[in-house]
């Protein structure tokens, strides 16, 4: 979820806010919202509509904010915020659905079902918790967005596997390999000794050219036929 989505919640979630701010500025003025029949009712339902699907996006951006947490503490938080968000959701919408259950409007089934609730009026209290749930989606996606952002500045360190370095053979006698490649082959017995610790045929033969001034293929012939004795057991030296 890039960057400009928490901004777009927010944006979206004070959108479906409009509705309460309507019905505010219109009891303001002494007009009742339902005077204006089936358009108003279309208009709220559409805008409830979203805010629940707004609702499942806030959640799905708790749960990737909750994974990205570098910190037990921050995931606690984010439990705390998500439990405390869907604890204030349950409480508005319960009243609404067993009002509906029962044939009645909302404020009707709390004026005669709880009156008061903790010395407060229930409708006074249930307005409220439908005014704040808006403020508690805006809150948890700024949360949520924070959390992804830092993690993704500051991911968690892994520690780094060792690296083995597979070594040439030659590198555990640093000495006697730089001594074949200084080396210069005078005569067979050298040439077989070369041969004996390791060294290539092509590479002696190089050598040879390089060094006697003799053709490539003269020098690989005779270091051949060198290997070839050591190899049956006839080189004497």
């Amino acid at each position: 979820m890039n960057k400009r989505t928490a901004p777009l919640i927010v944006a979206v979630a004070i959108l479906t806010t409009i509705h309460r701010h309507v019905v505010t500025g219109l009891h303001s003025i002494g007009v009742r919202p339902e005077s204006f029949g089936v358009v108003w009712t279309v208009g709220v339902s559409i805008v409830m509509l979203s805010f629940a699907i707004l609702e499942a996006v806030a959640y799905y951006h708790l749960s990737r904010a909750f994974q990205s947490a570098n910190t037990p503490q921050t995931r606690r938080n984010i439990v705390i915020l998500g439990a405390f968000n869907f604890l204030v959701i349950a409480l508005v919408n319960a009243p609404s659905l067993a009002a509906d259950a029962q044939g009645l409007l909302t404020a009707d089934y709390l004026r005669d079902t709880y009156p008061t609730f903790f010395w407060m009026d229930s409708i006074l209290l249930w307005s409220f918790g439908q005014t704040v749930i808006s403020g508690i989606t805006v809150v948890s996606t700024f949360y949520a967005e924070a959390v992804i952002e830092d993690a993704e500045k500051s991911p968690p360190v892994r520690a780094k596997k060792p690296v083995t370095t597979m070594l040439p053979v030659s590198s555990k006698e640093p000495s006697r390999a730089l001594k074949r490649a200084e080396q210069s082959y005078n005569n067979d017995a050298e040439i077989a000794t070369a041969l004996v610790d390791g060294e290539k045929v092509a590479q002696i033969a190089r050598k040879l050219e390089a060094e006697m001034g003799i053709t490539y293929s003269a020098a690989y012939g005779r270091v051949a036929r060198i290997q070839q004795k050591i190899q049956k057991g006839e080189f004497g030296g």
